[in-house]
């Protein structure tokens, strides 16, 4: 079983999948066994609106679950990459779409989805 705290805040349009990113990672951390929190942020506009989420995992029980510089990133819009990017931790591991969120030009430590 993992030792360490991970957090991730995956962003984009609502209808692109990041709630279900989300709470997916979620459930496969409750069934590992670990402690987990989900917090869902979504506009009014639902589908086609901005829309993020965070998960944090943990061995231990969280206790704040608020995220300020997250461990790691799920960027699916241009918008969300501008927003979460520059709090990104200095040795994080932020994920994009290739073409999604302008690509490997418009991020560091981007590791495009094949």
């Amino acid at each position: 079983m993992p030792e360490q705290y991970q957090d991730v805040i995956i962003a984009g349009f609502g209808g692109q999948g990041v709630m279900l990113i989300g709470n997916l990672l979620a459930q496969a951390g409750m069934e590992y066994g670990l402690e987990v929190s989900f917090i869902p942020v979504y506009g009014a506009e639902m589908r086609g609106g901005t829309a993020n989420c965070t998960v944090v995992l943990d061995k231990h029980p969280i206790g704040a679950p608020l995220v300020r510089e997250p461990l790691s990133t799920i960027v699916l819009n241009e918008p969300s990459l501008a927003k979460f990017q520059p709090r990104l931790s200095p040795h994080g591991v932020h994920l994009t779409g290739r073409g999604r969120a302008g690509g490997c030009s418009a991020a560091q430590r981007v590791h495009p989805c094949q």
